[in-house]
């Protein structure tokens, strides 16, 4: 996820381009190697028309491109200095330290990518010998 830009939205550019050069939809969407419907494609071409290049924000769930480079290399500095902190309390750390409001499953998604994932502290057993308060 270079730049912040999707792989959707490189997808949507793409098919408007092809649109823009004089290719019909069909041929389109085959040059830009995705299945989309013919009406799916107007649509896209709907938007650029009216709105331009902001006609193609990422609306995809979870809001990937909040968690950019900065982001992520916070993510694995933190993490890997304090391997047992759960992903719940990271979201309340990157609100307060970053001013990032990331959901818990996006940061598990990009911690298991980053492989810093979360390592449940070990405890020790008690003694059955020992008395009990």
């Amino acid at each position: 996820m270079s730049s912040g830009v999707s792989p959707d939205h490189t997808t949507k550019r793409r098919v408007i381009a092809a649109m823009g050069a004089g290719l019909p939809w069909d041929a389109a969407r085959q040059r830009a190697n995705t299945l989309v419907s013919r009406a799916t494609v107007f649509r896209w071409q709907a938007r650029f028309a009216t709105a331009g290049d902001a006609a193609f924000p990422d609306q995809r769930h979870g809001h990937a491109w909040l968690v950019t480079p900065p982001v992520q290399d916070w993510i694995v500095t933190y993490c890997q200095a304090h391997p047992h902190t759960p992903s719940h309390a990271l979201k309340v750390l990157l609100a307060t330290v970053l001013d990032c409001t990331v959901s818990v499953t996006q940061i598990n998604r990009v911690r298991a990518r980053l492989d810093v994932s979360y390592q449940r502290p070990r405890h020790e057993k008690k003694d059955p010998a020992s008395p009990q308060p």
